[in-house]
């Protein structure tokens, strides 16, 4: 199998597998196959393999290629003058930055990094047809459906998150789906208005009276605002959005 493509493109093996329904793999058995390795060229080919042409080759003209005889090239090669009129181009070549795009056809194609978090299978009627899964179409054929599931990975999300949102300290969980909100620290356990300040952080509803602090107490409208109160520190003279005195 010989594929021959503009020498700025690369040919994608995975196009080349799905366009021959088979595996690929390079040829290694160069010698005998009648090739002049390094000096391959379309004109003039002796070798008896099957050729395919990439799609990038139309309308190029005033090419260099090899002439199939050691340390020589064929210059001024036109592929729609010196190939078969009834030669078949096939899209076989790495998309790349600048590319042609195959809708509009406009040089717009970019090429960014990114992230796989999720994966699209293709089942085809495989699973189908092995359960004899059918349903009545248009016509009222009854027919196998085609099949296909995906998957979305929980820790590479997590990986993906951590890559784009972080500090030199970790982690900046976005708010959508970060474990909580805000989290209150018990910096001094041993002070003994701390334990029942900590625990009234988790109660629900508005604090007994008294219950935070031995000389402030919670405003039960202000606290009843929000479904978790959060407490500022007893006997601190600033305040913070959000919190209670």
């Amino acid at each position: 199998m010989l594929i021959f493509t503009r020498g700025d493109i690369e040919v994608n093996e995975t196009k080349l597998t799905n366009y021959l329904k088979a595996a690929v793999h390079p040829a290694v058995d160069i010698e005998n196959a009648n090739l002049c390795a390094g000096n391959i060229g379309p004109v003039g080919l002796a070798a008896k393999a099957t050729v395919l042409f990439d799609r990038s080759l139309v309308g190029a003209t005033n090419l260099i290629c090899g002439a199939n005889k050691e340390a020589y090239h064929l210059t001024g090669f036109n592929p729609a003058r010196d190939l078969p009129a009834d030669t078949v181009y096939v899209d076989l070549g790495k998309a790349q930055a600048g590319g042609e795009c195959p809708s509009c056809h406009k040089h717009s194609i970019q090429i960014r990094r990114g992230i796989e978090v999720g994966n699209i299978f293709q089942l085809g009627r495989r699973y189908t047809e092995a359960m004899g899964m059918t349903y009545d179409d248009e016509n009222g054929n009854r027919v196998n459906p085609i099949m296909g599931c995906y998957g979305i990975g929980v820790g590479r999300l997590m990986a993906s998150v951590c890559e784009e949102k972080h500090d030199q300290y970790g982690p900046i969980w976005p708010i959508t789906i970060a474990p909580w909100e805000v989290e209150i620290c018990a910096l001094s356990s041993t002070t003994p208005w701390i334990g029942p300040v900590r625990r009234c952080c988790w109660t629900i509803g508005p604090c007994p009276p008294g219950s935070c602090s031995p000389t402030r107490t919670c405003s039960a409208a202000r606290c009843a605002s929000s479904s978790v109160p959060r407490h500022w520190a007893a006997g601190s003279s600033s305040s913070s959005p959000g919190t209670s005195p």
